[in-house]
């Protein structure tokens, strides 16, 4: 792997880098196996535009191997039966980024715009559907998205913030007959708001956290749909490095969709806990 960074003047930067890899699975009962080299590069630009405001652009690349799982091992939830494929590839990616970061005394911003070409996704193709069964296997396909990511802290008093933070998505398949198709698990918004404070000895933060809907299979049929969690934590200082709290999670209980195979399954109830923290 190879870095580096040149400072042109006081306000730009720039910035470089290479990655190169040779994977290989083999399998120790045949002697079968997988094999690629991989080359990914990547820059960027960083522009002071003024004492608290920073724009960065970059060109970023990636890839992903498949897993063992995904090559060799089959596996059922409920009436949904997942078959692995020892043919699959691995995922590239490619894409430019864009963020803007502000800084004031009272507030800090930032929101971050992207855009990225998938090739060879991995993901579960249905072969077959009916009320009582489902198939499917692992297969590579091309997927893009275009997406955001904003930030927001508001330093409301000295000893109190606000904050919230926000991804929004726009992430679709590009091939064949999903051509257009929202990619699963991937809601096309949620965010979070929440406040924290200190008192004394004392801390305390909540939050209020939002899941947009989203869908569970590749031809969007099954339908997550959204949902809200609160959760909350509050701590009391005994000494310099010995905390006592206390949280709690999803504190109005409610049930938040996980999956559909095609029996529903939701998320984790109302959970509570407390304890002791120290810290070295």
């Amino acid at each position: 792997m190879l870095q580096g960074r040149i400072d042109l003047g006081t306000r730009i930067t720039l910035d470089a880098g290479a990655r190169a890899e040779h994977w290989r699975l083999e399998r120790a009962d045949t002697g079968d196996g997988h094999s690629y080299n991989f080359f990914s590069p990547r820059v960027g630009a960083s522009l002071q535009v003024t004492t608290d405001q920073t724009l960065r652009v970059a060109w970023l690349t990636g890839f992903r191997t498949p897993t063992m799982n995904e090559l060799y091992r089959s596996f059922r939830v409920g009436s949904t039966n997942t078959l692995a494929n020892d043919a699959l590839t691995p995922e590239t990616s490619w894409g430019p980024e864009a963020s803007y970061t502000i800084r004031r005394e009272t507030w800090t911003g930032r929101a971050i715009v992207y855009y990225t070409e998938l090739n060879g996704a991995i993901y579960n193709k249905t072969l077959t559907s009916t009320p009582t069964a489902i198939t499917r296997q692992r297969a590579n396909g091309d997927a893009r998205t275009l997406g955001s990511e904003l930030e927001l802290e508001w330093r409301a008093f000295r000893d109190v913030a606000f904050t919230t933070s926000w991804a929004l998505n726009n992430a679709k398949a590009t091939f064949g007959e999903l051509d257009g198709k929202r990619i699963p698990q991937v809601p096309r918004a949620a965010g979070s708001v929440g406040v924290r404070g200190t008192y004394r000895r004392f801390t305390g933060t909540a939050t209020v956290r939002f899941i947009g809907a989203q869908f569970d299979d590749d031809v969007n049929t099954f339908k997550l749909d959204a949902g809200t969690l609160a959760d909350g934590r509050v701590a009391w200082r005994l000494a310099r490095s010995v905390d006592v709290f206390a949280a709690i999670e999803n504190a109005f209980d409610q049930e938040i969709d996980t999956g559909k195979t095609p029996i529903r399954t939701i998320g984790a109830p109302r959970m509570a806990r407390a304890g002791i923290s120290l810290r070295y």
